[in-house]
This record gives structure tokens, sequence and C-alpha cells, in this order.
């Protein structure tokens, strides 16, 4: 009995060294993010460089390469997010992930509080609105993150809403991470 118990403790934690010691991974391109905290978790990022998409080309454009639009959860995640977009070419704004659900109601409790991320229909955490935004105009129902400072006296990083069909600008597209030394499953 003896040998085989220490077999299987052996195996439990060879099991548990590996487990523990997964570190996450990106491929193809995509920029790691690894704050943890209560309302965040690693992610892989990836700006792309696109001037002719609108928001439904730049969700379509995500999806092709394993990914969603970009979910932000935290100022540090914003800054991240900000960063890789001063990547492509100076853009002056890019697409998030965050849309307007039409179906809720906005209230002067809370003016914000029928946004969305597209892919999972969740109430943003965190916001980084311009200030005087989202200005809940017709049509404006997709959002962007300026880039560079000067618009609507942005100083960069914050969010606006803009109308989907029309605007055209570069995006930002997010994955979850590979467990390192692992193959990747859905593109990753």
């Amino acid at each position: 009995m003896r040998p085989v118990l220490s077999v299987l403790m052996v195996l439990a934690s060879t099991l548990v060294f590996d487990i523990t010691s997964a570190s996450p991974c990106c491929t193809d391109g995509f920029s790691l993010y690894t704050e943890q905290s209560p309302k965040t978790k690693p992610m892989c990022y990836k700006a792309i460089n696109d001037w002719k998409a609108n928001f439904e080309r730049s969700r379509e454009g995500c999806k092709s390469i394993g990914g969603r639009l970009a979910t932000i959860h935290s100022p540090i995640e914003n800054q991240f997010v900000l960063d890789l977009a001063k990547n492509i070419s100076s853009p002056d704004y890019v697409w998030i992930g965050l849309v307007k659900d039409e179906k809720t109601p906005v209230t002067p409790q809370d003016p914000t509080g029928n946004w969305v991320w597209a892919e999972d229909k969740a109430k943003p955490t965190y916001s980084n609105w311009l200030k005087g935004f989202p200005g809940n105009w017709e049509g404006q129902t997709c959002s962007i993150m300026y880039v560079n400072p000067g618009q609507f006296g942005s100083v960069g990083g914050e969010w606006r809403d803009a109308k989907c069909e029309t605007l055209e600008a570069p995006y930002i597209c997010e994955k979850d991470p590979c467990v390192c030394g692992k193959t990747c499953d859905n593109n990753q």
C-alpha cells in the first residue's frame, strides 16, 4: 500500500505544481496584461490598424482572430489599452467594446446605466467617460477611446459615444490568454 500511496503523492504534487506554476501567454502579436484584482484578470490585447472599420467591422475583425472588442475594468487596464493604441500610427481614437443597451432607460441617478459590454451584455464596473459624455444623442450607440489629447478636452484614454455605422477607426481586440507551453484553442 505504501508504494501506491507514494506514487499518488508524487503525481498529486506534480499536478499541483503544474497548475500553480502555469503562466499566461499570448500568441499572434497579442500583448499580455497581467494586473490581477477582484475586477480584472490576465488578458491578451492587440491593436488593429484598420482605418476603414466601423463598429461592426471591428467586432468581426476581432472574432476572426479568436477575440472580441476590448473590455476595460480598471484604470490600470485602461492605461494598458491606451498605450497599445498609441502604437498604431497616431490614431485620434479607437473602438472599444462598450455599447448602449437601448432597452434600458437612462435615469438622472445613473446617466450611463444603459451602457454594457457588447459580447456579454455586462454593465461596466469601471468607466472613464470624457466629461459630458455619453451624450446620449440619437444614433450614438457605440464607444471609442480617445488616444491623443485635445479633442473635447481629452487628455487621452477617455471614452465617448459614437455612431456605430459611420465612424471608421482602428480598434483594440482582447482574448483570454493561453497557458505557457500548452497548445491554445480557438485561434489563441
